[in-house]
């Protein structure tokens, strides 16, 4: 049996979209229940303050079913080095249907648009949906003595909330201005 397509959208976040973002965030961190992140992910979620600075300054894509409902969502900031994909979320029950991927291909897409050379992001090594999941979207790993001054601050501040520095990758996606 064919599995249902699901018809989505992404956008950029509209103000009316932000109380239902950490919702999708706590119900994403069901997928790491099993896994030895569970307590360190299901407690960390964004403020709706966060999700409205990033609204404003246009870093928040929403991917949207059919009634206009956000089902995912990408959180941006943006560091010296370029974009910085900070959170993706998307609800269990739409994964599997590339919007995820969607969302990370908009985010990069966004970057190049706004000539930004890169889009950076720190996530679970050995996890199937983190880090083998965005290399397959092109993004690479960084060495210790590659990752940029702002962004090693942020690394460091990861772990000392409690994400070990040995299960995490910082992972950058290099913009190629001919395409």
């Amino acid at each position: 049996m064919t599995p249902k397509k699901i018809s989505y959208k992404i956008r950029f976040a509209k103000a009316s979209d932000l109380a239902v973002l950490p919702e999708i965030e706590r119900r994403a961190s069901v997928l790491y229940k099993d896994t030895k992140f569970a307590k360190a992910v299901g407690d960390d979620v964004t403020t709706l303050a966060d999700f409205k600075e990033a609204q404003v300054h246009g870093c928040l894509f929403v991917a949207v079913d059919f009634n206009d409902q956000p089902v995912g969502f990408a959180f941006m900031e943006i560091m010296r080095q370029g974009v910085h994909l900070d959170e993706l979320n998307v609800l269990p029950e739409y994964g599997g249907h590339g919007i995820g991927t969607a969302l990370v291909k908009k985010v990069c897409a966004w970057a190049a648009e706004n000539n930004y050379p890169v889009v950076t992001l720190t996530t679970y090594t050995d996890i199937p949906w983190n880090a083998p999941f965005y290399r397959k979207c092109g993004f690479i790993d960084l060495s210790r003595e590659e990752i940029p001054e702002d962004l090693y601050t942020l690394f460091l501040n990861e772990h000392k909330s409690g994400l070990l520095m040995a299960d995490r990758a910082v992972m950058i996606y290099k913009i190629n201005p001919l395409c």
